[in-house]
């Protein structure tokens, strides 16, 4: 299970699930109540009656000038290089299936890890882990046929990061989570901070394990646009082309 977890955080997306337990946090906070570093708890986005408030911070991000298996890859060598990363590795992630959640893995991860004993079944088990917590967030059992009509999606809306090194950028990616149990059931609407860690390797940005473990006192409240907890938060509103 460690190399499991290892494998985990290179795909930088459903750590959220694993932290945040894939549930509600229960109540909605309110726009005015002060910031409380927590845990990056799934928490449901703010109704209308909290007012509209402009971000104050927006960042444009890189486009990735190649792909590998259909996903941008090859990001310019800056900050914003390793958010863009790390924000298409997210984006990337939020499936039910196994070759989707393979796909993202080989593409965003850490080509490094080959070197450090994850072995195919490993992967393989990470792979089927992913899969089956997926499927925890969008309310279906863990095993059998996916019901009609279930669907999980993720949408990056802001982001966090902390320069660490030349070569290493530690990346919060505020998500918007969508999910339905199936037809019929209440489309589920949350939000997640994502944490993850992008390092400079082979020419270009990939995720890989922290240096060191990620402090969940670090991982900034989710909070939708719109609301001024957003910008209280210090989260950067995402201002990309139109093809993303």
């Amino acid at each position: 299970m460690a190399l499991v977890g290892v494998i985990l955080l290179l795909v930088g997306v459903l750590v959220g699930v694993l932290t945040g337990g894939g549930s509600d946090s229960g109540a909605r906070k309110e726009d005015d109540a002060g910031p409380s570093h927590g845990p990056a708890e799934p928490s449901e986005p703010a109704g209308s009656s909290e007012g509209d408030h402009t971000p104050e911070s927006w960042v444009n991000l890189p486009e990735g000038m190649a792909e590998m298996n259909g996903l941008p890859v090859k990001f310019p060598r800056t900050d914003t290089g390793a958010v863009a990363a790390a924000v298409a590795s997210n984006r990337a992630g939020w499936s039910m299936d196994e070759d989707e959640i393979r796909r993202g893995m080989e593409t965003y991860g850490d080509p490094s890890a080959e070197k450090e004993g994850d072995s195919q079944e490993t992967k393989a088990a990470a792979v089927a882990y992913l899969a089956q917590k997926a499927r925890q967030m969008a309310g279906v059992p863990a095993k059998g046929p996916v019901p009609d009509g279930v669907s999980l999606s993720g949408v990056p809306i802001g982001v966090q990061w902390k320069t660490l090194s030349a070569d290493r950028v530690r990346v919060f990616v505020l998500t918007r989570v969508t999910s339905k149990a199936g037809e019929g059931e209440k489309t589920r609407t949350r939000l997640m901070a994502v944490p993850s860690e992008a390092i400079w390797t082979a020419g270009d940005w990939k995720l890989t394990k922290p240096q060191e473990e990620i402090d969940r006192s670090e991982v900034p409240d989710p909070a939708d646009l719109g609301t001024k907890k957003f910008s209280r938060e210090g989260w950067k509103a995402l201002q990309e082309a139109s093809s993303r």
